[in-house]
């Protein structure tokens, strides 16, 4: 049975249509294929580019939008943070002085006017301390008599205990004048002795509140 004109045309023209299909579908199986085949590559053969290559965890990459003027920790700076001493903490008084011993506070105690007399049986001293530091200071002072020997060495004689106004040997010692006595018991005569004031070093002299 002989075709129609239009029928002929129309055979063609499905089996044109066929064959753009067909290669459609070849080139995408061919382009999938060639990008598994570079990704199996690159997963095998993997490698890092130096102008790349991420900075060290920490440090921001080099970028020509970085703000002006940022810098990071050099050698120097390294060694100038390693020469801070450690090891400890450094304590101050109040008056800004770095504590650096038991004996700190002694500097600001200064003894004036002490006199040494007699009274019916007993021997007594009197006088004061002044107190330089701005806050209460908390010590206790004996007071020590020698008889000077011939070579310049001295011979202990007696000694007594340093009160305040209270009758504490305890001393609390407020910014400014503060009034002391003692009682020295000896049958010795004292008022000629040369006699020194010496801190409890169990005491030390600490501030307090």
């Amino acid at each position: 049975m002989r075709k129609t004109l239009f029928e002929h045309f129309k055979i063609k023209n499905d089996t044109a249509d066929g064959c753009m299909r067909f290669a459609l579908r070849l080139s995408a199986g061919l382009l999938a294929a060639l990008v598994l085949l570079a990704a199996g590559c690159k997963g095998k053969n993997s490698s890092t580019m130096p102008d790349v290559t991420l900075p060290p965890h920490g440090f921001p990459a080099d970028s020509t939008d970085s703000t002006a003027g940022t810098s990071y920790p050099t050698a120097d700076a390294a060694s100038t943070i390693d020469a801070v001493p450690t090891g400890g903490i450094v304590h101050y008084d109040a008056l800004g002085k770095e504590i650096r011993g038991t004996e700190h506070f002694e500097q600001y105690l200064q003894f004036a006017n002490f006199r040494v007399f007699e009274e019916g049986d007993g021997t007594f001293v009197d006088g004061m301390v002044i107190n330089s530091y701005p806050e209460t200071l908390f010590c206790a002072v004996n007071i020590i008599f020698t008889d000077t020997m011939e070579g310049g060495s001295g011979a202990f004689i007696a000694s007594g205990s340093m009160q305040s106004a209270d009758g504490s040997f305890m001393l609390k010692l407020e910014p400014g004048e503060n009034l002391l006595f003692a009682t020295v018991l000896t049958d010795t005569a004292l008022t000629d002795k040369p006699f020194t004031l010496e801190f409890d070093a169990s005491v030390g002299v600490q501030p307090g509140h």
